[in-house]
């Protein structure tokens, strides 16, 4: 009888581990952090408080695996800058280039290029999608996740993904590239 019971309890204890283990592949979307560099010209900015800073741009990005990227930029150079996503960039986990573009341009085939133009001092959120995580289902625009951990979530880690844009403010042509590393660590 004791011999039935220590079986049991066993196949409980195994049981109970793999229960656990796939709640972790479950929630790894949701806990794991993104680790975030930003240079300027290979310069690497200091982050302070949240926010990138340098004496033309004040940066906060957020990187989302299903929304995408999420950016409030404060132009500081006094004078209007520019971005132009159409000739920005996102590289992939695998060294691929891909296409940025605004979440609202998506449905406006009319617009004919992706330009943010940023007013000296104020803070703009910008939120940016792929090209190809855009996809339109009828007469609805849906985004696909940029990262798919629904199969294998642990081939992300470790992985860095980086964006790439210029800012023109003024006279000056500056080139950003923003480095994100997906780590295995939950949030506290």
């Amino acid at each position: 009888m004791e011999f039935k019971k220590i079986i049991i309890a066993l196949f409980f204890i195994l049981s109970c581990s793999s229960v656990s283990r796939n709640l972790w592949l479950n929630r790894f979307e949701v806990c794991c952090v993104v680790n975030q560099t930003l240079e300027r010209d290979k310069n690497k900015i200091e982050i302070k408080d949240g926010y990138f800073e340098d004496d033309y741009l004040k940066l906060k990005s957020e990187f989302d695996v299903m929304e995408g990227f999420k950016l409030n930029f404060t132009n500081k150079c006094g004078v209007n800058s520019y971005i132009n996503w159409d000739k920005s960039y996102y590289i992939d986990e695998n060294g691929s280039k891909k296409r940025v573009l605004f979440y609202e341009f998506s449905s406006r085939k009319s617009a004919k290029e992706n330009i943010s133009i940023l007013p000296p001092f104020i803070e703009i959120p910008i939120n940016i999608h792929l090209s190809d995580n855009i996809y339109k289902n009828g007469r609805v625009w849906n985004v696909k996740p940029i990262l798919d951990f629904s199969k294998n979530p642990q081939g992300y880690l470790f992985k860095k993904t980086y964006l790439i844009f210029d800012y023109i403010c003024g006279e000056n042509k500056l080139g950003y590239s923003i480095e994100f590393e997906i780590d295995k660590r939950y949030k506290n």
